[in-house]
């Protein structure tokens, strides 16, 4: 059978094929930065070309959020930050992964707060940046990393802090003595901080012993120099979360291989923790031995933080006091004899029977420690 075309029809289909010639030569729109996010997640090599388009991608998705916050749009701004956590996510490819971190942390930086740098003044980009950053997991994010651990932003310090904890294997497992770096930046961050889960968190990221036992001395050390510059908030009256001290006193009592200079250390940082709950004591103390303490007022915000005050100095009391009785060999002579600030504490005592029983710990330790027979033979002169 023989099909013949009339004028018309043949008139129309040369039309429509010119057309699609013609689509076919004008430049297409370039593809957005989820496509090519899309595009290059699979790929297990990335081109130089790539990686470019990879920067330009991730700025692109930045500047959403910038702009998406100043708008105060929070649907843009939330897509915009579900745009760049699921680039990396499942499905992609090792190499993408780590590439991502290595170009997204330089692009990141300018936005979290660091410094005076005018692109950091938008906190909820901020946290969501260095959220994306955490979720990596790559050791190569780590500059970006402890450079947010000195934000202007606490939530910004504190899940800085927590990506660091939680690759602190991935970090031990790199060479150069990046662990090292790692500990020193924490340690600076951490005697400056005073928001408390960001101290908690740099606490434990400090703690390398578990992948490096080696670096045992160095996580002690850092440990001693936070406790110390810490001292100054116990008599802030703004300041009443005292458990990130609490919990690293504790870490200490079950630490191994603690130099004599460092128990040393740790036992008079102790005693002046005690001293400084003592004298934060007089702000929720029992008037006097004969007046009852009026109960928690859940309705009442003076009373809750009150009794919550209460209980932080009585937990970081008994930790104190717990790390002394095990390290100091003058509190180890008294056999169960020494004071109980805790208790005290724990039984709504008057301000006076906390400071003197606070006291008591400092007569202990300046009592002269009884003599090392073994040193005292060792000692010059002794078998003359």
């Amino acid at each position: 059978m023989r099909i013949t075309l009339t004028a018309p029809l043949t008139f129309v289909l040369t039309l429509v094929l010119a057309s699609s010639a013609l689509r076919a030569q004008q430049p297409q729109p370039p593809a957005g930065p989820q496509d090519v996010l899309a595009q290059l997640r699979s790929r297990d090599v990335l081109s130089a070309a790539d990686q470019a388009n990879l920067r330009q991608a991730i700025e692109q998705q930045v500047q959403a959020m910038v702009a998406a916050e100043k708008a105060n749009d929070d649907k843009d701004l939330a897509v915009a930050r579900r745009n760049l956590s699921d680039a990396p996510g499942q499905g992609a490819s090792a190499m993408f992964r780590t590439t991502f971190a290595d170009v997204a942390g330089p692009v990141f930086q300018p936005y979290l707060g660091i410094g005076n740098n005018a692109g950091g003044d938008q906190p909820r980009v901020a946290l969501y940046l260095i959220q994306v950053l955490g979720e990596l997991n790559q050791p190569s994010s780590l500059n970006t990393l402890t450079a947010a651990l000195q934000s202007k932003y606490p939530a910004v310090r504190y899940w800085a802090a927590r990506a660091i904890r939680d690759m602190r294997a991935e970090i031990a497992s790199r060479p150069g003595g990046l662990v090292d770096t790692t500990i020193a930046a924490l340690r600076a961050a951490g005697v400056n901080e005073g928001y408390p889960p960001a101290a908690q968190t740099i606490y434990q990221a400090i703690d390398f012993r578990g992948p490096v036992p080696a670096a045992a001395p160095q996580v002690y050390k850092a440990w001693l120099d936070m406790l110390e510059a810490r001292l100054g908030l116990y008599n802030n009256p703004l300041v009443s979360d005292l458990y990130p001290d609490a919990e690293v006193l504790a870490a200490l009592q079950a630490a191994s291989g603690l130099s004599d200079g460092d128990k040393a250390r740790a036992v008079q940082i102790a005693h002046s923790i005690i001293e400084n709950c003592a004298q934060r004591w007089a702000d929720v103390a029992r008037p006097s031995e004969d007046l009852p303490v009026d109960p928690e007022n859940p309705y009442d915000p003076y009373s809750v933080r009150q009794w919550h005050l209460r209980y932080q100095l009585v937990r970081t009391a008994q930790e104190a006091e717990s790390l002394m009785r095990k390290l100091s060999p003058a509190a180890a002579q008294k056999a169960g004899q020494t004071p109980d600030v805790a208790s005290l504490m724990t039984n709504l005592a008057t301000t006076d029977q906390v400071k003197q029983a606070a006291a008591g710990w400092g007569a202990i330790l300046q009592a002269a420690p009884a003599t090392d027979p073994a040193a005292e033979a060792a000692a010059p002169g002794a078998q003359g």
